[in-house]
């Protein structure tokens, strides 16, 4: 005798329940694993600082390399902004090649030979994360000089104009 309708209905519903409740535990899993690992890595949770070593030793050469090439960063990027903002007063067009161009000349002589120092970085693995994380605040430079001058060209643009010469 063949099931009633309403019976295969009720079965074919329980099934869906099923399988979407076990892709909403996948998601979930998904998500949950993935937010694990991205949060402390946003935030620098569990980062771990290089040791406190002796003048000459690899963990300090790296230390004291990247305290200097991260000042030399901020002093870049601080004139590259005042010099990009003159030429824009003067009604000049910045290029973005020369603009990148002043930043890497801006960075001598402390970013001219850093071969010497990113080995020595490499010798641990806090000393090769500190590494990476200076070049993503180098990039971060870069995209700032770029970007802060074409966010603001046309604004300066519409300023001078309005200016007596």
């Amino acid at each position: 005798m063949p099931a009633p309708v309403d019976d295969k209905a009720r079965a074919r519903l329980q099934g869906r329940r099923a399988s979407h409740g076990i892709v909403i535990a996948i998601a979930v899993l998904f998500v949950g694993a993935s937010a694990f690992q991205i949060i402390p890595a946003v935030f620098g949770w569990g980062a771990t600082p290089l040791p406190a070593a002796p003048p000459g030793s690899p963990e300090r050469t790296c230390a004291d390399g990247i305290r200097a090439l991260a000042r030399a960063l901020d002093r870049a990027s601080a004139s590259n902004t005042r010099a990009q903002g003159r030429a824009e007063d003067r009604g000049a067009s910045v290029d973005r090649d020369a603009v990148l161009g002043a930043f890497e000349a801006s960075l001598a002589p402390e970013w001219t030979d850093t071969g010497t120092l990113e080995r020595a970085c490499a010798q641990s693995e806090p000393g090769s994360d500190a590494w990476a994380a200076l070049l993503r605040l180098r990039r971060g430079h870069e995209e700032l000089v770029l970007r802060d001058r074409e966010d603001l060209s046309a604004l300066r643009h519409d300023v001078v104009v309005r200016l007596p010469p």
